[in-house]
């Protein structure tokens, strides 16, 4: 903690944004002595961040990315918009149509990904079988089980095997 207390000082920090508002978070925006540290207030203001933290702000959107913008209101910037840019990839693009013909899937579709950071964030394969065997039955809508990896793949070849026939593995 010392060496990174003395590493954090030197850099002479003006300001620190803490949008996970939690210890750990606010415990580092406290160790770089800077001196606003802003932070969430209320339900989103965490375990002992509201303590560390100085400056609040209480958020107004749901979504985690406008609310982490919002934390620079108190620095005076108001107009914040995210823009998120994914890429395009034509010949992948090509190939997942040929696939989603091959395997008869038309729009509208839904994709199901088991996929999670950690263990404790995954949610029961039964779950997500169930939820493919509803929208197809009852919506007629086919579910596409997306994976990376050997994990997530045992995961998705469960998920379709228990899906009813309503869903279908997605290529690599």
């Amino acid at each position: 903690m010392w060496n990174l207390r003395c590493e954090l000082l030197s850099l002479k920090f003006d300001v620190a944004l803490d949008p996970q508002s939690l210890t750990k978070s606010a415990l580092a925006a406290w160790l770089s002595g800077a001196p606003r540290r802003i932070g969430f207030s209320g339900s989103y203001g965490r375990e002992f961040s509201t303590w560390l933290n100085n400056e609040y702000v209480e958020p107004i959107h749901c979504h985690m990315v406008d609310r982490g913008l919002e934390l620079l209101r108190p620095l005076g910037i108001e107009e914040t918009e995210a823009h998120f840019y994914l890429p395009e990839d034509g010949a992948a693009a090509a190939k997942m149509d040929d696939f989603l013909a091959a395997a008869k899937i038309h729009t509208p579709y839904a994709v199901l990904n088991p996929g999670a950071g950690w263990k404790s964030k995954l949610w029961p394969t039964a779950n997500y079988g169930r939820v493919a065997q509803l929208l197809g039955e009852v919506r007629r809508i086919p579910s596409l089980v997306v994976w990376a990896g050997d994990q997530e793949l045992a995961l998705a070849k469960e998920i379709v095997a228990m899906s009813g026939g309503h869903a279908t593995l997605a290529p690599s």
